[in-house]
């Protein structure tokens, strides 16, 4: 079985706003889980492709930005994969968050949560995507360890 690097368990968080990544941070490395801030999406998706358990984003962190890179990442994912984001929503107001709203679809494996919302609300939708995605982990490497076998045997019946 493939072992999964440390970067494959951590949690990305982008949060644009006062200190809404830290304390977020905070409160789920107290439960041992590791975790990242990205200023922004570009940095997002860089996390991603270098590995990630999940990541949780504001709403707000959606409005007026560029998300290309991460929806490039999400295109590129291998089949095994379907990357789960967490997402804080905030009261709808306007029509630049609806466009951010409309946006989430394209997200795929979302999470949504509206605030405010308490600490135990945050810890267990997170722990849940990070379950989802050992689950996609585990599949990952079983499908590894078939095609070891199916060359195993091709090599095999060669000889």
């Amino acid at each position: 079985m493939h072992r999964n690097s440390p970067y494959e368990e951590r949690i990305l968080i982008v949060a644009p706003h006062g200190r809404d990544a830290e304390v977020m941070a905070s409160v789920l490395e107290r439960d041992g889980l590791g975790c990242e801030v990205a200023t922004d999406f570009g940095v997002l998706a860089s996390a991603i492709g270098e590995g990630a358990g999940a990541a949780i984003l504001a709403e707000e962190a959606l409005h007026g930005v560029d998300v290309a890179a991460l929806h490039a990442w999400l295109g590129r994912q291998e089949p095994w994969s379907d990357f789960p984001f967490v997402v804080l929503l905030g009261k709808t107001i306007g029509l630049q968050q609806g466009a951010a709203r409309a946006r989430l679809a394209d997200l795929g494996n979302v999470i949504l949560l509206e605030r405010p919302l308490n600490v135990q609300t945050l810890r267990s939708a997170t722990v849940s995507a990070l379950r989802a995605r050992r689950r996609q982990y585990q599949a990952r490497d079983m499908l590894a360890d078939r095609e070891r076998t199916a060359e195993s045997l091709r090599h095999s019946r060669q000889e």
